[in-house]
C-alpha cells in the first residue's frame, strides 16, 4: 500500500506540486486550497468556507531575516522526502494544538462539528483526531480508502495518515489563519 500517487497536474498559478502523493495540495505557491463542503451555509459562517485557502508559512521571507534557518523535522518518507516547520513557530503551533484540544474536546463541539459522511469532500478542510496520540490536527481530506476509512494530510506537520470517518469535524474559523506549518 506505498503512498498515493495523483496524476501529475499544473495549478492555476502554473506552479508544479512538491511531491506527487501531495499533487493539488501543497504547492510551491504561497496557498493551500482547501475545498469545504458548503452544508446549511457552514453552519453560519463559523466553518471554513468553500475555496478558502489555508497560508502558507514563508519560509524564504524566515531565510531572508536569518543566515540560518531553525527547523524541526516533524516527518521523514526518505532522507529526500521529510517535512519540517520553523522553530521560531513552535511556541504559536504549540498553543494553537493545545487550544484546539481544548475547543474540540469539549462534548457539545463534537456533536456540533461531527461531519456525517455526506457532507466530506476531497480537498476539504477539517480538523482529524488521531487516536495513536490522542491529538487534534488541522488536515486536508486526500483520498477516501473506503466508507469509514479517509485518508487525510496534517498541513502543520507533513503526515499522511488513514483515520476514521468518525474522527473528523469541521475546521472552525479560529483556527485557521495560522499559517500551515509543513514545508518540504
Amino acid at each position: 500500500n506505498g503512498p498515493l500517487i495523483f496524476p501529475p497536474v499544473s495549478l492555476m498559478d502554473g506552479s508544479r506540486p512538491i511531491s506527487p502523493h501531495m499533487s493539488g495540495l501543497i504547492t510551491q505557491s504561497p496557498n493551500i486550497k482547501c475545498k469545504l463542503f458548503n452544508s446549511a451555509e457552514a453552519k453560519i459562517n463559523k466553518f471554513v468556507q468553500l475555496g478558502e485557502s489555508f497560508k502558507q508559512v514563508n519560509v524564504k521571507e524566515a531565510h531572508l531575516e536569518n543566515e540560518w534557518l531553525e527547523i524541526e523535522v516533524a516527518e521523514v518518507y526518505s532522507p529526500h522526502l521529510f517535512w519540517a516547520h520553523l522553530r521560531e513557530n513552535s511556541k504559536e503551533l504549540e498553543d494553537l494544538m493545545d487550544k484546539m484540544m481544548e475547543f474540540y474536546g469539549q462534548p457539545e463541539v463534537m456533536e456540533k462539528y461531527r461531519i456525517i459522511p455526506k457532507e466530506c469532500a476531497l480537498e476539504m478542510a477539517v480538523v482529524s483526531f488521531y487516536e495513536e496520540d490522542n491529538n487534534f490536527y488541522r488536515a486536508v481530506v486526500t483520498n477516501f480508502k473506503s466508507f469509514d476509512k479517509i485518508e487525510v494530510f496534517y498541513v502543520d506537520y507533513g503526515t499522511d495518515v488513514q483515520v476514521h470517518r468518525r474522527n473528523l469535524w469541521f475546521l472552525d474559523r479560529q483556527f485557521f489563519n495560522f499559517p500551515a506549518q509543513a514545508f518540504q
